[in-house]
């Protein structure tokens, strides 16, 4: 999502949002790992 892209901004915003998806996703049974991307690119994603 640009919007999230544009917004997201210092390192510990960036911990505090990656945690947040993290853990919402991992309080589910079939959820092993959790990757997060926008249009397809997970390297860059979510960095401060």
């Amino acid at each position: 999502d640009e919007q999230l892209e544009f917004q997201v901004g210092g390192s510990c915003k960036v911990s505090a949002i990656r945690a947040q998806i993290t853990q919402t996703l991992k309080q589910f049974p079939t959820v092993d790992e959790v990757v997060i991307s926008i249009n397809g690119r997970t390297e860059d994603i979510l960095q401060p």
